[in-house]
């Protein structure tokens, strides 16, 4: 049996066939290597409803359940060659089934055959080297998991403090019946994290800067599109994040650079949130949508 290999996905919005890598299954004769970033994993929560950021984050534990269960039983029965049919669910044509009729939030790309000359390999450093090459390098893992402020966490705090000024997760269809917004963008799932209101609009978007570029090109994108759409009606658009590393996300950080740069965003770092708490009191903004209205995730 060849040795093979699958790239697992997180589903942002299926819609657009939006995906981040997340984990990475190798797979030969003497053991199964799974691995999930939990970095990724933590910023990806952050994207997701808490049905579907659970439902991810079982799918990927009970995987790694699996296969240190499998790699438990080939340890102790190393005498007998193992069969393809033995590593269910972790078989090539398992892994085409799931390529082909998986609808899930966990995406999973179809088994790649690796053909090596050598009888003997070294399995972990093929792993190693698979994983740093298609999730993520030691060190972004690092740097990820020592974000010192969770992006979550800021929004959370942000919100529970601010509940009664603030309208949370609105919904492009529902800015663009209010503020009749006329662009086809809204045809796609796309919202703001914060809405409020103090004559003119005010508007607020976390974003984490230390994810895959096409990911966060994509993202900006459509936060774009509606700064264009909100010019009309003079918001005040606040937008939080942190600073990207320089070395490590040399794209990212000059995306950075240029949302401080622009002209149409108030940008804060994570660190100087409050500075948002004291414009909302300062200015006296407030919901512009009643309670009931509000569109949570």
């Amino acid at each position: 049996m060849k040795p093979y290999y699958s790239i697992l996905f997180a589903s942002i919005r299926s819609a657009i066939n939006e995906q981040i890598s997340i984990a990475m299954l190798f797979v030969d004769r003497n053991k199964i290597f799974f691995k999930y970033s939990g970095a990724k994993l933590k910023i990806v929560k952050d994207l997701l409803s808490i049905e579907h950021a659970k439902l991810l984050e079982d799918q990927l534990r009970s995987l790694k359940q699996q296969a240190d269960i499998l790699n438990a039983k080939l340890s102790a029965d190393e005498i007998f060659p193992v069969t393809e049919d033995q590593y269910k669910p972790f078989s090539k044509s398992y892994l085409e089934y799931l390529n082909r009729y998986s609808q899930n939030t966990l995406q999973i790309s179809a088994a790649t055959e690796l053909f090596i000359d050598s009888v003997s390999y070294d399995s972990q450093a093929i792993f190693s080297n698979l994983y740093n090459l298609h999730i993520e390098t030691e060190s972004e893992n690092l740097l990820l998991d020592q974000t010192p402020i969770s992006i979550q966490a800021a929004k959370t705090e942000l919100f529970n403090r601010n509940k009664n000024r603030l309208n949370i997760n609105v919904r492009s269809k529902k800015l663009k019946d209010f503020y009749k917004f006329e662009k086809a963008l809204f045809l796609l799932p796309t919202k703001i994290d914060f809405l409020g209101k103090n004559g003119a609009p005010v508007t607020g978007q976390f974003l984490n800067m230390h994810v895959e570029t096409k990911w966060l090109k994509d993202r900006l994108s459509h936060y774009y599109h509606l700064l264009d759409e909100f010019k009309a009606h003079s918001a005040t658009n606040y937008f939080i994040s942190n600073e990207p590393d320089k070395q490590l996300f040399s794209e990212n950080h000059k995306i950075w650079q240029q949302i401080k740069d622009n002209k149409q965003i108030r940008y804060i770092h994570l660190s100087e949130i409050e500075k948002i708490d004291k414009d909302l009191s300062d200015y006296d903004v407030q919901p512009v949508f009643t309670e009931d209205d509000t569109i949570e995730e």
